[in-house]
């Protein structure tokens, strides 16, 4: 894949996709087992859910501004000060002492807004021609990291304790860091001249609509989350959450980067729409099916649409917004994360409110109910997001 990049852009390609990939490997190592460990510092499912998805709140408040400023000063500077309160937030999530405490330090994490800045930076650091390309490696390696973190979050922490991941992931965000200063930062002419525009200027309305899709995407994800681990503690704890996982998520794997490859292809539109497919048939199969039939078999089975379509969208998305912004990167993907990121934190207090520390009938119906209306939503709001975009034959031929 990277042949056909230049020695230099493939060298800021592996070392910022790394970097993203790192971060969020220890977000990912946290996901299947956070469920567990709030109820250690509280019994109230809501504050959970907070606690849960707290990190997405900070990450929607602190995504645009930290992309702005990187239109300003500079990507590398940006990911240096944006990496600060994620390190030592994970470092007050180590040991909490309270739900309240914990709920802080996730904030506090969460506020380590990098998304947007790693994608300017690999969006301007490579020729027009390969940045869709580019977008995909880098999204593989989300997607590895996404799929590594969740199968080995249940065996490390089985290890070392759940605790002591927060620990783990301080480390390898400041570690993360370190092979910045081997590389350079290119800055177009187009983004130079708009540095000095307020920072709502130049976010076009399709990074916006876009941003409300993946808003759904997130919420359902984190429901997702909340809902299996607490399944597994409930119904299924003599399955191993490792084993339960395991397989749906190296399927879905496949077909999500199959999909990146048709994507990159020119059919990036028409596997948008197949994630969303993939993710609306997850919704029903994911959270009525496994308590219907109570195994970790059905559970494993149900993830695999959860999965293709979840690691699809993770891929697919991020380039389509990038495509159709003409300028202005880190602004309008900062738009984009920021509703990505404010999605996470509903997730987490839907799944609170419905699931609680309890699963019932009436929770798995009304949580399926509002995921369900919030995913056939999002093919509308895509529909609107980019017919009227200039860029968009650029998009379905390229």
């Amino acid at each position: 894949m990277l042949r056909a990049f230049s020695k230099q852009e493939k060298k800021v390609i592996s070392i910022i996709s790394s970097l993203e990939a790192v971060k969020l490997l220890g977000l990912f190592l946290v996901m299947p087992i956070f469920t567990v460990y709030g109820q250690l510092y509280t019994t109230s499912g809501v504050l959970v859910g907070v606690a849960f998805g707290i990190y997405g709140l900070a990450m929607a408040i602190f995504q645009f501004p930290f992309g702005h400023l990187s239109d300003r000063i500079g990507r590398k500077k940006s990911l240096v000060i944006a990496m600060i309160p994620f390190i030592v937030g994970n470092l007050i999530c180590w040991h909490p002492g309270n739900i309240y405490m914990l709920i802080a330090g996730r904030f506090i994490a969460g506020a380590g807004a990098v998304s947007s800045i790693t994608v300017a930076f690999i969006q301007e650091s490579v020729g027009v021609e390969r940045r869709n390309l580019a977008m995909a490696f880098l999204g593989i390696s989300i997607g590895a990291s996404f799929m590594l973190g969740i199968i080995m979050g249940p065996l490390i922490s089985a290890i070392i304790g759940i605790g002591n991941i927060f620990l783990l992931t301080a480390i390898l965000g400041a570690v993360s860091l370190l092979p910045l200063i081997s590389i350079s930062e290119h800055r177009p002419l187009e983004n130079i001249k708009e540095e000095g525009k307020p920072m709502l200027k130049g976010v076009e309305k399709s990074s916006i609509g876009l941003g409300m899709v993946s808003f759904f995407a997130s919420a359902l994800m984190y429901s997702y989350f909340y809902f299996v681990s607490q399944y597994h503690e409930q119904f299924a704890s003599k399955f191993n959450l490792t084993v339960m996982l395991l397989v749906p998520v190296i399927v879905g794997g496949l077909i999500s980067l199959y999909f990146a490859r048709l994507a990159d292809k020119g059919k990036l539109i028409k596997i948008s729409y197949a994630s969303l497919a993939f993710l609306a048939a997850s919704v029903p199969l994911v959270f009525l099916v496994p308590y219907f039939f109570i195994s970790g078999y059905s559970v494993m089975l149900s993830s695999i649409a959860f999965f293709a379509g979840y690691g699809s969208y993770e891929i697919v998305f991020p380039t389509l917004v990038a495509r159709l912004s003409s300028s202005n990167y880190g602004s309008n993907l900062g738009a984009y994360n920021t509703l990505q990121y404010i999605g996470e934190l509903v997730g987490g207090v839907i799944a609170g409110y419905f699931v609680g520390s309890s699963i019932n009938s009436l929770g798995v119906l009304s949580i399926t109910a509002v995921l369900l209306a919030f995913i056939l939503s999002s093919f509308a709001v895509l529909k609107y997001s980019v017919k009227d975009n200039k860029g968009l034959g650029l998009v379905l031929t390229s």
